[in-house]
C-alpha cells in the first residue's frame, strides 16, 4: 500500500504501507527513492528543460510503515529502544558528510505497540521528553481496535477525528466493496508470486524487461524496476539484465 504527495516544499513524498516482512528493505528503499528523485530532475509537460538546475530540483521523502520489522532492525533493538529511524545525511570513512536529497524514514510500527503495551516509549525530542502523542498515532495505524490505544487515543480531539472518519469509512458500502476487492487482489498478487517462483520467473522478468525497453525506458530505470518489483539484490538484477537486455 503506498500514498504518493507533493510537499509544500516541493519534495515528492511517498508513505508506504509493509505488512509482509521483507528482505533486502534497505535496498528497496534506496532504489525506490532513486528512482523518485530521477523523475523529480525530468522534465515535466510544459516545463524547459533549461529550467531544471540541481539548484531547484526538489528532494524526495519516502516513510517506510513496517508492520513486521525486518530482522535487521529486530537486531537493533537488542541493544536501543528506538523505532522511527531517519537517514537524511550521507557520510564519508572521513567524518565529511553533507545532506542528501533522498530522506528515508524507517518506522517499525510492531516495536511501537509492543513498547506502548508495555508502557515505555524509546522515542523523545530534543528536551528529552517522550513523544506519546505520537506513539499513540502511530499504534492507531497498526491496529484502532486494541482497547489501550482506542482508550488513549479518543480524548485526543485530532485521533478522535481520524478514528470517526476510519469508522465511517469501514461502514460504507463502496469502501468495503474496494478493501474487499484489494484484499483478493493482494491473494491474487501473492499466488502469482508464488507461480513466478516455481514455475516462470525469469520468464516474467525477461518480459517485463522487453516491454520496459519497448516503451523506451533506459537501461538504469528498467533495472530498478525489476529490482524493486521482485526484491532482487544489485548483483542478481545485473545478471538478469546482461542476459535479457538487448543492446543496440
Amino acid at each position: 500500500m503506498s500514498y504518493e504527495v507533493t510537499l509544500k516544499d516541493g519534495r515528492h513524498s511517498d508513505t508506504e504501507f509493509q505488512i509482509s516482512l521483507q528482505d533486502f528493505i534497505f535496498e528497496r528503499a534506496e532504489l525506490y527513492a532513486s528512482d523518485m528523485l530521477m523523475l523529480s530532475y525530468s522534465v515535466e509537460e510544459g516545463q524547459r528543460k533549461s529550467g531544471i538546475s540541481y539548484s531547484n530540483t526538489p528532494g524526495v521523502l519516502l516513510v517506510v510503515l513496517m508492520k513486521n520489522s525486518p530482522r535487521e532492525f529486530k537486531k537493533f533493538n537488542e541493544t536501543s529502544e528506538r523505532y522511527i529511524h531517519r537517514f537524511t545525511k550521507r557520510t564519508a570513512d572521513s567524518g565529511l558528510s553533507f545532506d542528501s536529497m533522498m530522506t528515508i524514514v524507517f518506522v517499525q510500527l510492531d516495536e511501537c505497540l509492543k513498547q506502548f503495551r508495555e508502557n515505555r516509549n524509546g522515542e523523545h525530542d530534543n528536551n528529552g521528553n517522550s513523544l506519546n502523542e505520537q506513539q499513540v498515532l502511530l499504534c492507531l495505524v497498526v491496529d484502532i481496535n486494541d482497547e489501550k490505544v482506542f482508550e488513549s487515543a479518543k480524548d485526543n480531539n485530532f485521533m478522535k477525528a481520524i478514528i470517526a472518519e476510519v469508522k465511517e469509512l469501514s461502514q460504507n458500502k463502496e469502501v468495503r466493496a474496494m478493501l474487499l476487492a484489494e484484499k483478493y487482489a493482494q491473494a491474487d498478487m501473492n499466488a502469482v508470486r508464488s507461480y513466478e517462483r516455481n514455475e516462470g520467473r525469469e520468464e516474467c522478468i525477461k518480459g517485463m524487461i522487453e516491454t520496459c525497453q519497448e516503451l523506451g525506458l533506459s537501461r538504469n530505470l528498467t533495472s530498478a524496476k525489476v529490482s524493486k518489483k521482485y526484491f532482487l539484490d544489485g548483483i542478481y538484477t545485473e545478471n538478469l539484465m546482461q542476459k535479457f537486455w538487448k543492446e543496440a
